[in-house]
């Protein structure tokens, strides 16, 4: 017997328990409630509402009818649960009921980058109409618990979701990007998620979802260049740790924006089949290459800007000491020092 089949019993019990004559109640109205309550089915129960519909015990009648209807609710499940709100929305249970919904429509939250482990729900669930049909649309962010107390480069996700309340199924849209900061206070930089625009079969709900976030003001979309070079130097980053003695170079697609940048520099250090170039992009100072031989771009080296030249180290220029030898050489405060990249054998010397 499971925990549902054993609370219905109780209310019967209680019911049959306290199912005694009251006061102004006809002996026929009473022997035909506790008829009723013996019997335990909607039929039996609306039968006795339908004969005597001004009875003081047609409040609890109705509860029991309630808890039998309700009995029949997987609560794990979404669909469930909504087809009971929609064929009883007046029932007492609706209430308990909704914020299971809602808790299982955010256990099933999307999130694109696995290291956003925390999400906070932005929005209360808003029962709207859309074509015709209900929907619940709800907004959270995904983040990094770690460090939001300074989100400034931090990475983010801005998820609106719609539940339909047929179905059950999810639809979302999400924006991804870093936090920035300007003039309008905090902003989310970044790019849309599956963007449908342009979708031929796409959802009339995903086409909704997208405009949603496309009039949200505190979303910045960037091009589709910065969007390459922030992944560039996001994987140069993950793939070579601080002290590390080995480089890996990562390979730059041509409409990334550092490719574009590279082609703007008025000076190159070339040796090997190598053409280089130091700038910064992207609040990084990169040193990018260009290798005649294969055709490809390479993002050689990647560190933030300095944002005090007077008293952190920076890179003042680059050489080529030899052949395949590269040259990073830094200025810090007043004194100076050389960090060595082979081109050849990608490694390192400090």
């Amino acid at each position: 017997m499971n925990k549902l089949e054993k609370f219905i019993l109780t209310i019967l019990a209680v019911l049959l328990v306290s199912a005694q004559p009251v006061c102004g109640q006809s002996k026929k109205e009473t022997k035909a409630y506790n008829k009723a309550l013996k019997s335990g089915t909607v039929e039996s129960l609306n039968l006795f509402i339908g004969k005597f519909p001004q009875s003081v015990y047609v409040p609890t009648v109705e509860h029991m009818i309630d808890s039998i209807h309700f009995s029949t609710v997987n609560q794990e499940d979404i669909l469930s649960c909504l087809e009971f709100m929609g064929t009883y929305p007046n029932s007492s249970y609706v209430q308990g009921l909704e914020q299971k919904v809602f808790e299982m429509a955010l256990g099933q939250r999307y999130n694109q980058n696995a290291s956003l482990s925390s999400y906070k729900l932005l929005s209360d669930f808003e029962d709207f109409e859309y074509l015709g049909n209900r929907y619940y649309r709800y907004t959270f962010v995904n983040y990094d618990r770690k460090g939001m107390d300074n989100p400034i480069g931090k990475e983010c996700e801005y998820v609106v979701n719609m539940l339909d309340r047929r179905n059950g199924v999810i639809h979302v849209s999400m924006f991804s990007g870093k936090v920035i900061e300007n003039e309008k206070g905090y902003m989310l930089e970044g790019d849309y998620v599956d963007d449908v625009s342009a979708g031929q079969y796409a959802l009339p709900e995903a086409l909704y979802l997208l405009n949603v976030l496309r009039e949200t003001d505190f979303l910045l979309p960037i091009a589709v260049g910065d969007v390459m070079t922030d992944q560039a130097i996001g994987w140069w980053n993950k793939n070579n740790p601080t002290n590390t003695k080995r480089l890996k170079f990562g390979i730059l697609p041509k409409e990334s924006s550092i490719v574009e940048m590279f082609g703007k520099q008025g000076e190159y250090e070339s040796s090997g089949g190598y053409k280089v170039a130091f700038f910064d992009i992207r609040g990084y100072t990169v040193v990018a290459a260009y290798q005649k031989k294969e055709d490809q771009y390479m993002l050689v080296w990647a560190e933030p800007v300095c944002k005090d030249t007077k008293r952190d180290p920076f890179i003042n220029t680059i050489y080529f000491e030899n052949t395949n030898s590269l040259v990073l050489y830094y200025y810090k405060g007043r004194t100076t020092y050389k960090v060595r990249v082979n081109m050849a054998n990608k490694t390192i010397a400090r």
